[in-house]
């Protein structure tokens, strides 16, 4: 999301503004110019308020730009998922595929997704309601199936008797604990073993295959 731009001030009344002096010209270069810098301060995010996490979460790229997410879509078949990682403005297209903004969710379904995200962040910072959108972006991601604990990473050796190693499922909790599972998987690997891995991050080796659950943030 972006601020609007600053409506220009009616020029006020009263006498006739002095001639603009001369500009300063250099040999074979076109005139110099004195040049107008406009500072949107006071239609920007604050240069010293934090990004927000949470939900919704608020990330600020500069005074002019804020990235607010995200909504979440349930239920999607894999062909569904692959489909949309098709669409996406980062894959790559061949002539004639489907642009990104094709894509299978109705117009009605992404205004209210938009309109959604739109009023939780104006909740978190009133301003934010004359902000237009720039973009609006999607993605999907396979979740690990969920347990007692939650839906845990998947960690682990991938085959017997091969150096293969999954890291896996990390969703929104990889914010926090990408580097503590970084240090274990590095540590099984180097002794070539599982035993300082704990069993909730290895027991995906128990779930049937094709029960992955699909997620469109």
């Amino acid at each position: 999301m972006r601020p609007p731009l600053p409506q220009p001030s009616p020029s006020p009344r009263g006498p006739a503004p002095a001639p603009e002096p001369e500009k300063p010209s250099l040999p074979g270069k076109g005139p110099l110019g004195p040049s107008q810098s406009r500072q949107l301060a006071d239609f920007g995010y604050p240069a010293d308020s934090p990004s927000l996490l949470g939900q919704p979460y608020m990330a600020a790229q500069g005074p002019m730009q804020l990235v607010v997410g995200a909504t979440k879509s349930y239920g999607w078949t894999p062909e569904a998922a692959l489909a949309a990682c098709a669409r996406s403005e980062y894959a790559d297209k061949a002539e004639g595929e489907v642009s990104v903004s094709d894509r299978s969710a109705t117009e009605t379904e992404k205004d209210a997704a938009v309109e959604s995200l739109r009023v939780a962040a104006c909740g978190v910072w009133t301003p934010l309601a004359s902000w237009r959108i720039a973009t609006i972006r999607e993605g999907v991601r396979a979740l690990p199936p969920r347990t007692t604990h939650g839906s845990l990473p998947l960690l682990g050796r991938l085959v017997s008797g091969r150096p293969w190693w999954l890291v896996a499922g990390l969703g929104s909790r990889g914010l926090v604990y990408h580097g503590w599972l970084a240090q274990l998987t590095v540590d099984a690997i180097m002794y070539d073993s599982e035993d300082m891995i704990p069993k909730e991050l290895t027991a995906w080796r128990g779930v049937a295959a094709a029960t992955a659950v699909f997620e469109t943030p």
